[in-house]
């Protein structure tokens, strides 16, 4: 009501990438980063294992059609930025823009998408990264769940510490495994540089199968209406919740 909707900022995403021809994200992508691991086989839409640009923010396409399985990016985006219409209510900073990389997951193209959004913040008036990847790894390397003294991952730790210092701030889903036998976030919500979120059901109770630790920082809702690859869908999980965070950080920053 105050007109507060996220203006004059971008929201980022590591994830599967969007459709953009989606009605949800009409004029909202304005950078796009991708990455595919050799081994991945997968390409980006010029053809080769990396692209930059808004164009480089599409999910794979196969046969001149975006894959319809790979709806998650279009989720999560939908959430923080999607216009609203008559089908499903727009996302929490509806004014705000996309950034949106595309990655296969791997720990590389997470760190080179993570240095593209840094490198571009400033250009993208970006304010705002979401994670909600976590729950996709296969096996999960042990040493990853231990982050602050995983090896490898100091170079990724170290750009969300950067981050951090230029006002952006990380949000990752907790996971959505209650029987993990650790006592921290799942990768990458582990991270000290990285605000770990939780998600409550409609009663407004942390959902079951939230992985719940000491590392949780802010809870949000889990359920709401977003974008899927043609169409629309109830979005569910941790997932959800992390980027309702991040879009309600942007309204803040417009705000304040």
């Amino acid at each position: 009501n105050q007109g507060i909707d996220g203006s004059g900022s971008s929201v980022a995403f590591i994830d599967q990438g969007i459709n953009p021809q989606h009605e949800y994200f009409a004029n909202k992508i304005i950078d796009g980063f991708c990455y595919f691991e050799q081994a991945s086989g997968s390409l980006c839409q010029n053809g080769t294992t990396r692209q930059v640009g808004p164009l480089a923010a599409s999910q794979r396409v196969v046969n001149g059609q975006v894959l319809q399985e790979e709806f998650h990016g279009n989720m999560v985006a939908g959430i923080v930025a999607g216009v609203p219409n008559s089908i499903a209510p727009g996302g929490i900073a509806p004014g705000a823009k996309i950034v949106m990389a595309n990655v296969d997951l791997s720990l590389n193209a997470i760190t080179a998408a993570a240095k593209y959004i840094l490198d571009n913040a400033e250009k993208n008036n970006t304010v705002a990264l979401s994670l909600s990847f976590g729950g996709l790894f296969d096996e999960m390397p042990r040493s990853w769940l231990q982050c602050d003294t995983s090896p490898g991952l100091i170079e990724l730790a170290a750009i969300f510490s950067d981050l951090r210092k230029k006002g952006v701030i990380t949000f990752a889903s907790a996971g959505n495994t209650p029987t993990l036998d650790i006592a921290t976030s799942i990768f990458p919500s582990c991270l000290k540089e990285v605000v770990a979120i939780g998600s409550v059901n409609k009663t407004n109770e942390v959902s079951w199968y939230v992985t719940m630790s000491k590392k949780i920082e802010l809870l949000a809702p889990d359920y709401t209406i977003s974008a899927s690859t043609l169409g629309y869908m109830v979005s569910s999980g941790t997932s959800a919740a992390a980027p309702l965070a991040a879009g309600a950080f942007a309204l803040l920053r417009q705000a304040y």
